[in-house]
């Protein structure tokens, strides 16, 4: 038990410092929507701090819908995979890639400031760029960083129909949580999954599950999660060469 004890707080103290990822981070604008399209993309303006979020002034809307003129856009509040809304300042003008919000900071800060309607911007890639002078600048492409800005949306569909962006392979194992189906997916290309042993834990350290993997079909495993009481939880992977760690939230 204490064996587990430990595990556990080192898992914590690792992706607090470290604030792992269950996705891969490509390393380009273009890659990062053909891997993790965003929902809503706006040229826009910070204009407050709202604890770990902010709001952003609507200049343009370059994809997706949306009427209104200034959004709630959750970041980081120290546990998630998200960017840091203060790595912006007041009054910055730039283009934001957005996803519908997932709440997981009600979750993992016991509030409830996220609601259904705000959005928030990932980490897992390149979610944001620069805008000034009527040109878009930041890491857009390979070899490209900057356009104009009358020509980004139409860039912007050539990289969603221009194929699939290479996946990291820095990670030995992806993690992805489906809450639509309140199933937790894990894949590798590098070992087999079946027979893994994996460990589910509560935030205050319990251990709620364990077992071993059965592969599903090429090299990917499912954990069914639909049993487990709504909240946060981190489950551990032990690989026989290291162990994986990733946060989930369970709606």
């Amino acid at each position: 038990m204490k064996q587990v004890l430990i595990l556990f707080v080192l898992l914590c103290i690792l992706f607090v410092n470290s604030k792992a990822c269950s996705c891969s981070a490509p390393v380009d604008y273009c890659k990062t929507m053909q891997a993790f399209e965003a929902d809503l993309v706006v040229l826009g303006i910070k204009t407050m701090n709202i604890y770990h979020g902010m709001q952003v002034k609507v200049l343009d809307v370059l994809k997706g819908n949306e009427i209104r003129d200034t959004l709630t856009v959750w970041g980081d509040n120290g546990l998630l995979c998200r960017v840091s809304t203060y790595t912006f300042g007041i009054g910055d003008t730039l283009v934001f890639a957005l996803n519908y919000c997932d709440l997981a900071g009600n979750w993992f800060s016991n509030d409830t400031l996220e609601e259904v309607g705000h959005y928030h911007i990932s980490v897992c890639g390149v979610y944001w760029l620069h805008f000034s002078n009527g040109m878009i600048t930041g890491p857009l492409d390979d070899g490209v960083n900057s356009i104009a800005l009358v020509d980004f949306e139409s860039f912007h569909q050539d990289c969603l129909t221009t194929g699939t962006a290479n996946q990291s392979e820095s990670l030995d194992i992806h993690f992805f949580y489906d809450p639509a189906i309140q199933a937790l997916f894990l894949d590798s290309e590098y070992f087999i999954l079946n027979n893994l042993r994996f460990a589910i834990y509560d935030l205050n350290g319990r251990l709620v599950r364990n077992g071993r993997f059965d592969d599903d079909a090429n090299n990917r495993s499912h954990i069914d999660v639909g049993g487990l009481e709504h909240g946060g939880y981190v489950i551990s992977v032990n690989s026989e060469r290291t162990i994986y760690g990733f946060r989930f939230v369970r709606y």
